[in-house]
């Protein structure tokens, strides 16, 4: 089974909340190994250069809004780039006071945290991917033949 890559945009201060979410996954999901591509992401000048090739890698995006994180480019760069790359995206504030203008403007729906909501998205996401490895998810859901000749 192929391994699913996540990418997580979030502060470094949230990173405990990240680390929640992809161990509820792992246990939601045991079967369905993934990757967290962003940890593969580098500190560098250079960084914008080097997020691109793992957000076009990955299958979806997770952002996750914290007291401060309205004010980090390189979160508003990540959610912006996953938006034109047609990347699932999911969005949770940790806290109701949160908030990110650019999800408002871009129109992506921003949930407040709950990990197990989360994690049961990308669950939903992933799962279908899982069950049918060599469809061509660009062309959508793969029609009843297909599930019934696999």
């Amino acid at each position: 089974m192929r391994e699913f890559k996540l990418f997580f945009s979030n502060r470094n201060k949230d990173q405990k909340k990240v680390d929640e979410l992809q161990s509820v996954l792992r246990k939601r999901m045991p079967q369905v190994p993934f990757s967290d591509v962003s940890k593969d992401l580098p500190q560098s000048t250079k960084w914008e250069e080097l997020a691109l090739p793992l957000l076009k890698s990955c299958d979806a995006v997770v952002c996750v809004i914290g007291k401060d994180t309205k004010e980090s480019e390189p979160v508003e760069w990540e959610v912006r780039q996953a938006q034109e790359l047609g990347k699932p995206l999911f969005a949770a504030r940790l806290h109701p006071d949160c908030e990110m203008p650019l999800c408002e403007e871009l129109g992506i729906e921003v949930d407040d945290w709950n990990t197990k909501h989360l994690a049961k998205e990308v669950v939903k996401l992933v799962a279908p991917k899982a069950l049918f490895p060599g469809h061509d998810w660009d062309m959508g859901a793969p029609s009843h033949d297909a599930i019934w000749n696999q």
